[in-house]
């Protein structure tokens, strides 16, 4: 079982659109920043393999009002909710150390090949 919770931060500089042409305007946008939230808990499906999440995130947390600040639609707070089932095809690789801890119970890894074979240019 685990759980995670997290945020961030986007922050956007200020911006000025300036065009060449006459006809368009001189657009000129503050600074701002837009904080997220998020939070997940995982526990086993049950099925050995399997491990499940749920999570939620919230976008613009603080509901900055970004429509009147730099003219973008639907940028307002939003929630989402999701679910995810994970599934592991196979057991992890041995790694070293547990081949050092095997060793020392008495038992030992896979043992290795008594010669190594030879290299695909030396063969006949």
């Amino acid at each position: 079982m685990a759980v995670g919770v997290g945020g961030d931060a986007s922050h956007i500089g200020p911006v000025v659109q300036n065009y060449t042409r006459p006809d368009r305007p001189y657009l000129e946008y503050p600074a701002f920043t837009v904080v997220g939230l998020n939070a997940g808990y995982t526990w086993p499906l049950g099925l050995g393999k399997a491990t499940q999440t749920v999570s939620l995130s919230v976008s613009n947390a603080l509901d900055a009002d970004l429509l009147a600040k730099v003219a973008r639609v639907g940028a307002g707070r939003s929630l989402t909710a999701g679910w995810r089932v994970a599934f592991r095809s196979s057991p992890p690789f041995t790694t070293l150390s547990s081949a050092r801890s095997a060793r020392t119970r008495g038992t030992s890894p896979a043992a290795p090949p008594s010669r190594p074979a030879a290299p695909c240019w030396a063969r006949r």
